[in-house]
């Protein structure tokens, strides 16, 4: 995949299944892991900068809600721990440590 081959488009319809699954009660870690690393593809092919890419997924998993500081990492929301996850699948998609893993 290159630049030319990806829209902005594409890139929503993959931020909204990872929020649509982000949302989903019971939803496999492996779903949620698979559309992150296929969001992370698409915008790293697109040209994007990991911090673009780590804010997108950021905003599927949080959609519209505000994210607050939590300090107390025993007393994380299950989102929280969905998004610290997701954060670390991010970068070690972006910079190519999981290549073609299905490790969570």
């Amino acid at each position: 995949m290159t630049e030319h081959d990806v829209s902005v488009d594409d890139i929503n319809v993959l931020k909204a299944q990872l929020a649509a699954a982000a949302r989903q009660p019971g939803v496999p870690l492996e779903k949620v892991h698979g559309l992150v690393c296929a969001l992370v593809d698409m915008m790293k092919s697109a040209g994007a900068l990991p911090e673009k890419v780590i804010i997108a997924v950021k905003e599927a998993i949080f959609g519209g809600t505000t994210i607050t500081a939590t300090f107390n990492r025993d007393r994380l929301t299950d989102q929280e721990q969905l998004l610290d996850q997701a954060v670390v699948w991010c970068i070690k998609r972006y910079y190519g440590s999981l290549p073609n893993s299905n490790d969570t």
